[in-house]
C-alpha cells in the first residue's frame, strides 16, 4: 500500500492510501505582484529535480531542489509559500517540505519506505483500493468520516475537485468521469475522445475539464455536452490549469523531446515555457 500525505489548515497528515490533487492555481500578475508560476520536473542537471518558471520574460528558471538525489511527485500549499516532494535523498523515498525559495528543506518522514507515492493537498479525495479495487474516496482532515463515492468493478483513479467544490472528475478505466461532490448522477465526459483517457483537470470557473486522451489536449463540460479536441499534433500529456485566470500549461514532445507549453483554452498561442534540451513534465500551477 502507497504512503500519501495531504495538506490541511492544521498540517500534513500521513494515511495509507493513493490521494490524488486537484489543479494547481495562479494568480493573475499585475504591475505589484508576482507573475503566476509553474513548478515541474526536469533531469536538466542529470537527475530528476523540481523547478519554478513564469511566462514572463526577464523572470529566470530556477532549480528548486537542486540536489543528487532524486526529487520526484510534488504539490504546491494552498498558499504558495512550499511545496510538499518526494525525495529519496535520505536513501530511502521519504516525504519532505521546502520553501518556494528553495530554503528550508525538511524530511518529514522517516519510514525507509521505497514506494511512490503522491502528495497533496485537502479537501480530501483520493482513490483507494481497500474495498478490493480501486475507488474513490473522501474524508474529514482529520481521517474521521471516511465515506466510499464510487464502488464499480473498473479501476477509478485521480480523483479531482472542482474548484467550487460541487463536482469530482476523475478516471474511470480508460475514460474520464465527473460526478457530484456525494458521488452521484457520475458521467463519461470522454466519450468520443481518445480510447485512453485520463489526467483530468478543472478550469477556474469550474465550466470546463481539460483531459489527455491518445496524446492529444480535449476540452468538455462537466455534462459531457461540449467535447472538442484543442490539440492535433500528438504527443500532448498532463494538462494542468491555474486556479485564475485561463489557460492550460502540458507536456509535449512535439519539439524532439518533453518540454511544458502553455496555451489558450481553445488551444491557440501555443508557448514553450520550459524551452531546454533536458526532460521537462508534471506541470503544476503555484496558488
Amino acid at each position: 500500500m502507497s504512503r500519501i500525505v495531504y495538506w490541511t489548515s492544521f498540517g500534513l497528515v500521513l494515511v495509507a492510501a493513493v490521494l490524488l490533487s486537484g489543479c494547481g492555481g495562479g494568480s493573475s500578475g499585475g504591475s505589484s505582484t508576482p507573475p503566476p508560476r509553474v513548478a515541474f520536473l526536469s533531469d536538466r542537471t542529470g537527475n530528476l529535480d523540481i523547478y519554478i518558471t513564469t511566462m514572463v520574460t526577464g523572470f529566470p528558471t530556477v532549480n528548486l531542489t537542486n540536489h543528487p538525489a532524486a526529487d520526484d511527485a510534488f504539490s504546491w500549499s494552498p498558499t504558495g509559500n512550499q511545496l510538499a516532494f518526494l525525495s529519496d535523498r535520505s536513501g530511502s523515498w521519504e516525504l519532505w517540505v521546502i520553501n518556494a525559495n528553495g530554503s528550508g528543506a525538511t524530511q518529514l518522514t522517516t519510514d525507509g519506505g521505497g514506494t511512490k507515492a503522491d502528495p497533496a493537498w485537502s479537501p480530501v479525495v483520493f482513490a483507494s483500493d481497500r474495498s478490493g479495487n480501486w475507488d474513490i474516496w473522501v474524508m474529514d482532515a482529520n481521517g474521521a468520516n471516511l465515506t466510499q463515492l464510487t464502488s464499480n468493478p473498473q479501476d477509478e483513479q485521480r480523483p479531482v475537485w472542482s474548484p467550487n467544490n460541487q463536482k469530482i472528475a476523475f478516471e474511470r478505466g480508460n475514460h474520464v468521469w465527473v460526478m457530484d461532490a456525494n458521488g452521484a448522477n457520475p458521467v463519461n465526459i470522454s466519450s468520443g475522445a481518445g480510447t485512453l483517457n485520463r489526467w483530468p483537470t478543472w478550469s477556474a470557473n469550474s465550466q470546463i475539464v481539460f483531459f489527455e486522451g491518445d496524446g492529444d489536449i480535449y476540452r468538455n463540460d462537466p455534462t459531457g455536452t461540449t467535447l472538442v479536441k484543442i490539440t492535433h499534433t500528438g504527443n500532448n500529456y498532463t494538462p494542468n490549469c491555474p486556479k485564475s485566470g485561463s489557460g492550460v500549461a502540458f507536456l509535449s514532445s512535439n519539439s524532439g523531446n518533453p518540454e511544458i507549453y502553455f496555451m489558450t483554452i481553445w488551444g491557440s498561442s501555443v508557448q514553450n515555457i520550459s524551452n531546454d534540451p533536458a526532460v521537462d513534465e508534471l506541470p503544476i500551477w503555484a496558488p
